[in-house]
């Protein structure tokens, strides 16, 4: 784990940072490569690529959102915080499965219901 990666729970779009995409893409990637990239050609080894090729497009799309951030206004910074949200949940649902493994953190790598903890309390207040 590296030093600017928070340890707390991931609960909220807003708290999601560069170092847990780099995090969750690396420990897949490790596992997926070997097979993506030098197992034997056939329908496994499209499947590792389709995988690995999904998944550093959506690391990629998360770095742009996360990485540069526009100062438009609320309206501009709630649209970017859903993109982050339908991103990392996509991230999330292909990390699901590695659940309980070694090295997965079970405590950042989780689906995202609310994009800030002022959204979440919105929502319950209703």
């Amino acid at each position: 784990m590296t030093a600017d990666r928070p340890v707390c729970l991931l609960r909220y779009a807003d708290e999601l940072t560069w170092a847990d995409v780099e995090a969750v893409h690396d420990y897949l990637m490790d596992g997926v490569r070997p097979l993506a990239y030098d197992g034997p050609s056939g329908n496994a080894q499209r499947t590792a690529l389709g995988f690995a090729t999904a998944l550093t497009h959506l690391a990629a799309a998360l770095h742009h959102d996360l990485l540069y951030r526009q100062s438009a206004g609320p309206a501009v910074e709630a649209e970017r915080l859903r993109r982050v949200r339908a991103t990392w949940n996509s991230v999330w649902h292909l990390a699901a499965p590695w659940r309980g493994a070694e090295g997965y953190d079970a405590r950042r790598w989780l689906q995202l219901t609310y994009l800030t903890r002022h959204d979440e309390k919105e929502h319950t207040a209703r």
